[in-house]
């Protein structure tokens, strides 16, 4: 079973959420932390809240009179998440966090038209699953026209806030569910807004990731009057698939749910959205998490005209390997020197001239030695001794 990832809007208070902080953020500098990453997402991020409203024709055989009719006006408020991709006010968002023909905004549609005649949930739910599956028409406020659409958006408290209450945006383009499920939006009359580049391709498997948004079961359970803090869910890319239609996802670990579609998945090491929060299976004994593709996101958003930021380079690592080594030559530099110290010494002392260097030595005078006359050799004298000895 699939579920998209809008989430019911939460009731804010009408008045503006006026709060300082307007400085545009930083470029990424490779967060060594997820504190860092986080903080550099949030300065992105925007909440969406978008109220659809139509009518509702109820058929005849659906009236104890057998006389079918048009309903009141019935508005159904969805709530999701974008990020800025471009500093002129360009914030993408999921398709399907904009599309009045989703399926969900027409079951929204139909599940309060009965809550409005007084049914409770349960059988409001039940009742709007059978109009749906019958196909009842549902029409904007003009005859013939598509259920009307009114988009607003605000950024979280923080640094790199901008947009500091809820503003219209505009629709500029979106993509149905299975052909892609990317949209995009724009504020205007709003300053540089702090964006998120996109990257060019999807993550290989095992690349550390950062999904953030606004999940709604939060904010239906928190402080109404407030803005909900972003969720941040960290984990990795799991694997490249394929829908049905055709259409590329990034299947993830990180955990998302009803709130967050729209918003940015990022990679932890460029700082770049690898997609957009999409859906979840229900498996058998978990959920898969999938997020669009980023390439069909950048040609998405590069065919309607966004200047996308370029990403900030890869910071220089410092130079350990070279502090090592004037840290080691230093250090035997500091065992030798005594020892050269001591041998520079002698060596001096050996090679110091006396006081009258200056004057060349003259040798010492030698004694006069009277020659030795020549001794005459004579040659021995053998004297000859003759015995005559008796035979």
């Amino acid at each position: 079973m699939s579920t998209f990832l809008p989430g019911p809007a939460v009731a804010m208070a009408a008045m503006p959420l006026t709060m300082l902080g307007v400085a545009l953020g930083t470029p990424y500098a490779h967060a060594q932390n997820q504190t860092e990453i986080d903080q550099h997402v949030k300065q992105s991020l925007v909440y969406i809240s978008t109220e659809y409203s139509g009518q509702v024709y109820v058929p005849a055989s659906a009236t104890t009179d057998g006389q079918g009719f048009w309903s009141k006006v019935i508005k159904a408020d969805f709530s999701c998440s974008g990020v800025i991709v471009d500093p002129a006010g360009y914030i993408a968002t999921a398709g399907h966090c904009v599309d009045p023909n989703n399926a969900e905004v027409k079951q929204a549609i139909l599940t309060q038209l009965y809550l409005n005649s007084g049914e409770d949930i349960d059988a409001a739910t039940k009742d709007a699953d059978n109009a749906f599956a019958e196909e009842w028409q549902i029409e904007g406020q003009q005859p013939g026209s598509p259920i009307d659409r009114s988009v607003e958006v605000i950024q979280p408290e923080g640094q790199g806030r901008v947009i500091d209450h809820f503003v219209t945006a505009q629709v500029v383009d979106f993509q149905k569910f299975d052909d892609g499920d990317n949209a995009l939006i724009k504020v205007a009359n709003q300053p540089a807004l702090p964006a998120l580049p996109v990257a060019d391709k999807a993550p290989a498997p095992g690349t550390s990731l950062t999904s953030a948004g606004f999940p709604g079961d939060i904010g239906e359970n928190m402080d109404a009057s407030r803005l909900q803090e972003p969720s941040f869910k960290d984990g990795s890319a799991s694997s490249q698939q394929v829908t049905p239609s055709g259409a590329a996802r990034t299947e993830i670990s990180a955990a998302i749910s009803g709130g967050m579609s729209g918003g940015p998945t990022v990679d932890n090491t460029t700082g770049q959205v690898v997609g957009l929060n999409d859906f979840s299976l229900s498996g058998e004994n978990q959920p898969f998490n999938f997020v669009t593709d980023a390439a069909a996101l950048r040609a998405f958003l590069v065919k309607n005209s966004v200047q996308l930021v370029t990403p900030a380079a890869p910071a220089k690592p410092f130079p350990w390997l070279w502090v090592g080594i004037g840290g080691g030559l230093a250090a035997l530099l500091l065992i030798v020197s005594p020892v050269l110290f001591v041998l520079l010494r002698r060596a001096k002392r050996r090679n110091v001239l006396p006081a009258d260097a200056g004057q060349p030595l003259q040798p010492a005078p030698q004694p006069a030695v009277a020659p030795v006359p020549p001794v005459a050799v004579t040659e021995p004298q053998v004297v000859s001794h003759n015995h005559d000895h008796a035979a």
